[in-house]
C-alpha cells in the first residue's frame, strides 16, 4: 500500500510503453505516482489504462503543455492529498530512474529544501540538440542570475509540499515553466540541493515532445526577459557616466568600472529584495529600504571610483610618466 507523504508527479503527453515499468517500480517502492494525462488523445488510452494499475491517473482532453500539466497535478495534490510532504516531478519518457527519483524525494524530505537534478551532458549518447540547447541556456542563465548551473533543464526535481502554491504562481505553460521555476528560485536566493542524476536517452530521445526550435526559443526568451533589467541598468550606468563628461576619454574603463559592477549589485539587490518579500510585512518594508539604500551607496561609490580611474588614466601626469619611462627604456636599449 503506497503512502501519500511522497507524491511523484508525472506529466504525460502521448507517452510510450517505457512509462509503465517506471510506474511499476515506483509503486513497488511504496510511493504514489500521480500521472497527468496532458490531452494525449484516444490513441494512448490503453497506456493510461495500464498505468492505473500502479498510479493515480488524472487529466483533461486538450493538450496544454508541460507547465499546465504540472500545475493541474499540483492543484489536485493541494485539494485531495493534504498528507503530502514532498512533491517530485519526473518525466514520462524514461529519462529518470526510480532510484534517482526516490533519492531526490528522500533528500528533500530530510533537508526540507528543493532538490534539482543535474545530468552529465558531456557523455556519449546525448543527442546534439540536447547538448546545444543546454549549453546556450547555461550561458544565458549565468548572465541572468550571476550563477553557473551545470544543468538547468533537468525535469527531475523535488519540492517540499509547502512550495506548491508558489509553484502554481510561476508563469509558463510549456517547458519554459521549468526554467521560470529555477530562475525565480535562484534570484530569490533560496537554498537548494543539487543532485547528480543518471543521464538516459532512449533511442536518441525519440519519445520526447521537446521541440528543439520552438521550446528552446521559449526557454531562452524567459532567460533574456529576466536579464533585461540588468542590461537596461548597465546601459543607463554607461550613459550617465558618459554624459556627465567623466567617461568621454575612456569608454572601456567606464564599462568595466561602472556597468559590470552595477549589474552585479542589481542582481544581489534583487535576491535580497525577493528574500525580504517573504518576511513579515513590517520587517520586509524596512529590509527593502535598507537593501535599496545599501546598493545605491555601493553604486555611487563605484561610479566615483570609476570616474577617478578614468581621470587618472587620461591625466597629463600619467602620460608624462609613461613618456619618461618609454624614453628611459629606449635609451637603455640604444646604449646596449
Amino acid at each position: 500500500m503506497e503512502k501519500n507523504d511522497i507524491v511523484i508527479l508525472i506529466p504525460a503527453y502521448e507517452p510510450g510503453e517505457e512509462m509503465i515499468p517506471l510506474l511499476e517500480q515506483l509503486h513497488s517502492l511504496g510511493v504514489l505516482p500521480l500521472v497527468v494525462n496532458d490531452g494525449s488523445g484516444s490513441d494512448c488510452s490503453h497506456i493510461f489504462t495500464e498505468a492505473e494499475q500502479y498510479a493515480k491517473v488524472i487529466g483533461y482532453e486538450k493538450n496544454g503543455g508541460k507547465g499546465v500539466a504540472v500545475k493541474y497535478g499540483l492543484r489536485y495534490i493541494c485539494e485531495h492529498m493534504p498528507e503530502c510532504e514532498v512533491i517530485v516531478t519526473a518525466d514520462a519518457d524514461g529519462q529518470h530512474l526510480a532510484s534517482d527519483i526516490m533519492a531526490a524525494a528522500q533528500k528533500c524530505k530530510k533537508n526540507k529544501l528543493a532538490v534539482f537534478g543535474e545530468r552529465e551532458l558531456r557523455m556519449k549518447g546525448v543527442p546534439l540538440r540536447s547538448k546545444v540547447g543546454n549549453h546556450l541556456s547555461k550561458a544565458l542563465f549565468l548572465i541572468t542570475t550571476g550563477r553557473f548551473s551545470k544543468d538547468n533543464q533537468c525535469g527531475l526535481r523535488a519540492f517540499p509540499a509547502s512550495y506548491a502554491k508558489w509553484l502554481l504562481r510561476v508563469p509558463g505553460k510549456c517547458y519554459e515553466w521549468e526554467m521560470n521555476v529555477i530562475i525565480s528560485h535562484t534570484l530569490a536566493n533560496e537554498k537548494c540541493t543539487l543532485m547528480p542524476v543518471s543521464t538516459i536517452y532512449r533511442n536518441g530521445n525519440s519519445s520526447s515532445h521537446f521541440s528543439p526550435l520552438k521550446d528552446t526559443l521559449k526557454i531562452d526568451t524567459c532567460l533574456i526577459l529576466h536579464g533585461l533589467p540588468q542590461l537596461l541598468l548597465y546601459l543607463l550606468c554607461m550613459c550617465v557616466l558618459a554624459f556627465s563628461g567623466l567617461g568621454k576619454t575612456d569608454w572601456i574603463t567606464v564599462a568595466i568600472t561602472g556597468g559590470f559592477l552595477v549589474t552585479h549589485y542589481v542582481l544581489m539587490g534583487i535576491r535580497e529584495l525577493c528574500g525580504a518579500a517573504k518576511s513579515d510585512l513590517a520587517i520586509a518594508f524596512f529590509q527593502r529600504v535598507a537593501v535599496a539604500a545599501k546598493y545605491v551607496l555601493l553604486f555611487a561609490a563605484h561610479a566615483l571610483c570609476g570616474s577617478g580611474m578614468v581621470f587618472v588614466i587620461s591625466s597629463s601626469v600619467v602620460l608624462t610618466v609613461v613618456t619618461l619611462l618609454q624614453g628611459s627604456i629606449s635609451a637603455l636599449m640604444v646604449s646596449k
